[in-house]
């Protein structure tokens, strides 16, 4: 045989042999009665249908692996399953409609490049080690539907630095936040709220606790030694509509806490220059909460 030809032979074989580890083709298959699944070789999955997410016995046997890198979960589906995302490192990014009611357990744990998520309303509770070890994420959205927390729910999540706990949950259980390492501010807007043992344990020195004046709240904080301050309303508040703050905006307004919109995407400057502001409240997450940071000021987070 030839040169040419033996050369030909080895090109033929090299194209018909799949390069081993990268998928040539999309994934699919079925995740419940009523559920479907697709994984595009650019590493996006996509859950439609209607009803339930099957629960996963164990880490890694979610049928889609650890590929995801963008989850799309369409309107229909009304649960994600035990361990579904099990230690997918590289998602980054998690669309979760409001159909969906229950999160199962460890189903992001180990989601280490997901940086900020909002629970649908509708979820009633945050089951046991749902975001363990996502330590990238930095923002969190739980809303008013939710009455649980549960175990280990964001243990080691170390880029949390602030938390809203509305009046909805009436139970925080062990270890939710171990380990929250720069966690400094959780606003609690139930005064009745349960707590179960060391659930701020290893969080930041700086943490504080926002909560109702002589509320089983503050009895605990004072409890595991975590400093409290009574929430009050703010002293000026931001009207919700406006978009951007020029610097210098509110030069001398005599007021010491200022509340800023959620919609609010723009901060020029400091707009509290040479003013007696000491305390900013608002969503976490937001470009206020960034303001606050870059310029000194106590952050209270407060849902909007």
């Amino acid at each position: 045989m030839s040169k040419v030809l033996k050369w030909a032979a080895v090109l033929v074989f090299m194209i018909s042999v799949p390069w081993h580890g990268v998928a040539l083709a999309d994934s699919s298959g079925t995740c419940g009665c009523d559920l479907s699944w697709s994984l595009s070789n650019d590493g996006v999955l996509t859950i439609g249908g209607t009803g339930p997410m099957e629960d996963f016995a164990q880490p890694g046997s979610a049928p889609w692996g650890k590929e995801p890198i963008s989850v799309i979960i369409e309107n229909g589906v009304t649960s994600i399953g035990n361990y579904a995302f099990y230690n997918c490192s590289g998602l980054t990014s998690l669309t979760i409609p409001d159909s969906v009611t229950r999160i199962g357990e460890y189903a992001f744990a180990n989601c280490s490049s997901l940086i900020s998520l909002a629970i649908p309303y509708g979820v009633t509770s945050i089951e046991e080690g749902t975001f363990v070890y996502c330590d990238s994420l930095r923002s969190v959205t739980i809303p008013d539907s939710v009455n649980y927390i549960g175990c280990f729910a964001f243990e080691y999540c170390y880029c949390l630095t602030s938390m809203v706990i509305p009046d909805s949950v009436i139970a925080v259980n062990d270890r939710a936040f171990y380990r929250c390492s720069r966690l400094t501010s959780v606003t609690i807007y139930n005064p009745e709220m349960r707590f179960e043992s060391m659930v701020f344990s290893g969080s930041s020195p700086r943490l504080v606790i926002y909560g109702s004046s002589g509320s089983k709240v503050e009895a605990y904080a004072s409890r595991v030694r975590i400093p409290f301050k009574v929430l009050t309303s703010p002293d000026f508040i931001i009207p919700y509509a406006t978009n951007t703050i020029e610097e210098e905006a509110f030069l001398n307004i005599a007021a010491i806490t200022v509340q800023i919109p959620a919609a609010v995407t723009s901060i020029t400057g400091n707009p509290f220059a040479d003013s007696s502001v000491q305390y900013i409240y608002a969503t976490p997450g937001t470009a206020a909460e960034t303001f606050a940071a870059s310029y000194g000021y106590g952050f209270v987070p407060v849902s909007q």
